[in-house]
């Protein structure tokens, strides 16, 4: 999960020059949508739980760095909300 949680941070910082002036980012959100369909599709009511936490931690991750929450990754570096979702 932590290498899931860095390459998403990663994401994020080649993102937000571009995001911040302004500059399309289909691609991104396209990744961004597939990555959440296939979280969602693959949670359903008789999913073992084991197998629930990792999705709900990519979807929290993905809400926290794309979605408006200030994310905290360490006290000395705070990611601005970028508003995408």
């Amino acid at each position: 999960m932590k290498s899931v949680n860095n390459f998403f941070i990663r994401l994020r910082t080649v993102y937000q020059k571009d995001i911040k002036k302004g500059l399309p980012v289909e691609d991104l959100v396209k990744f961004l949508r597939s990555v959440t369909e296939h979280c969602q599709v693959n949670l359903y009511l008789d999913k073992p739980i084991e197998g629930s936490f990792p999705l709900f931690d990519i979807l929290k991750l993905i809400h926290e760095l794309f979605g408006g929450i200030e994310h905290h990754v360490n006290k000395a570096k705070i990611f601005e909300p970028l508003n995408l979702l």
